[in-house]
């Protein structure tokens, strides 16, 4: 019995040390909670305080002295430096224009004398000269014009050099006879059938040679022996260029189909890249001489020049807001280039000469009197240079000191608010 008594009398005393023991823990878990709480208490006052901003820090900018450019990024194509369109004449009596020799291919190099293109079963002939084909040249026809295909004839080895006299004489006839017949079509004025198909026997793939023949000219056979007045060189006929190496560019032509200026392009000389400009304000700036930088499609970066730029007529340019082109601008690079699209030009529109310091834009201070200031840090104070500003260009401003006052390098200028309200 004793013994059961004690057992009873341990349990039970255990318990009250376990009761004793949470009840302590539960005073302790409160009044931590009642204190955090307490601890994040704020009155109206402390929480009006801790809404307030920070005070404002002092933010600063190194002074640069770099050169500053304003550019103007264009996308372009590189296409050849000169271009010749073909012109077309409907020549008497044939009515609409019709192709019916294409002779060339596109990319074939064009020779002085060839064919380039049939219409109406006429030839477009190609002679080197400066001066446009202006009227058709006739027997007694005298001029610079004159001289100039004589010019032609006499290095074609059809005229002799001391016939080149600038007359429309018996011999230049003969010449141009034989000119023709070596291309395959009869000369205007000479009375022979035309070629079948329209197409000449020479089909303007050779030229003809210099040095060929004596510059005598062969006696023509009788069937076309031509009369004294009766040979021309219609302007219809004849395509003068100035340039002694000429490709066929462009062939936008088919047998058969009308013709018209421009559907054919002689092009000659290396490659200059073009841009189309769609800012009108940006045209007056576009001067020659100005420099560039032309990146190729595959990423190379190339030196180029401005040569000119064209606006566009008055109609088209008014339009440039709504997408339409406000003129084209031709760059000269100083490398050859291929043609073709694909190419970016960043054109220097003005520019610093990197001597003068350069701050943000943000450093500008102006001054009720009309001064424009920057604020500097120095000796652990603060001073203001009046300056004059120059160019400005993404977030700088190349600015020159007054009154005899330096910004050097090692100067640190103020960006933060200006505590003048100014």
């Amino acid at each position: 019995m004793r013994r059961n008594s004690e057992r009873v009398g341990a349990a039970g005393s255990g318990r009250r040390r376990v009761f004793v023991a949470v009840g302590c823990a539960g005073v302790v878990a409160v009044t931590g909670v009642t204190w955090a709480l307490a601890s994040q208490a704020r009155s109206p006052r402390q929480l009006a305080a801790q809404a307030e901003p920070p005070p404002p820090s002092t933010i600063t900018v190194p002074v640069r002295v770099e050169r500053l450019a304003r550019t103007a990024r264009l996308e372009c194509a590189a296409i050849p430096a000169l271009r010749f369109p073909v012109p077309v004449a409907t020549p008497d009596g044939y009515g609409v224009p019709i192709v019916t020799a294409l002779p060339v291919k596109k990319g074939a190099q064009v020779r002085e004398g060839m064919v380039v293109m049939a219409v109406s079963g006429r030839p477009v002939i190609v002679l080197r000269g400066a001066l446009p084909a202006y009227r058709d040249l006739a027997a007694g026809a005298e001029g610079p014009d004159v001289r100039q295909v004589q010019a032609s004839l006499v290095r074609l080895g059809l005229l002799g050099p001391a016939q080149a006299s600038g007359t429309f004489d018996a011999r230049t006839r003969e010449a141009i006879v034989r000119l023709y017949r070596l291309r395959g079509y009869p000369a205007p004025g000479v009375s022979s059938a035309p070629p079948e198909n329209g197409q000449g026997a020479g089909q303007g793939d050779e030229p003809v040679q210099d040095g060929q023949g004596d510059g005598q000219g062969d006696e023509p056979g009788a069937s076309d022996r031509p009369s004294a007045a009766s040979v021309t060189l219609p302007r219809s006929e004849v395509m003068i260029v100035p340039e002694r190496a000429t490709r066929l560019g462009q062939r936008k032509a088919r047998v058969g189909g009308k013709a018209a200026t421009g559907a054919l392009v002689l092009t000659s000389g290396r490659a200059v890249v073009q841009c189309p400009v769609y800012d009108m304000s940006l045209m007056p700036h576009l001067t020659r001489g100005l420099t560039a930088t032309v990146t190729t499609p595959n990423g190379a970066h190339v030196k180029a020049t401005v040569q000119r730029a064209n606006v566009t007529e008055p109609s088209r340019a008014e339009d440039a807001a709504g997408g339409q082109e406000a003129g084209t601008v031709s760059l000269r690079p100083s490398k050859t280039v291929k043609l073709g699209d694909g190419y970016r030009a960043e054109i220097v529109l003005e520019s610093t000469d990197g001597t003068g310091p350069v701050v943000p834009s943000s450093a500008l201070w102006s001054r009720p009197d009309g001064r424009t200031v920057v604020r500097v840090r120095r000796d652990g104070g603060e001073v203001e240079i009046a300056v004059e500003p120059g160019l400005e260009t993404e977030g700088k401003v190349a600015v020159t000191p007054l009154d005899g006052a330096e910004l050097l390098p090692s100067d640190e200028v103020i960006v933060t608010a200006d505590p003048s309200g100014s």
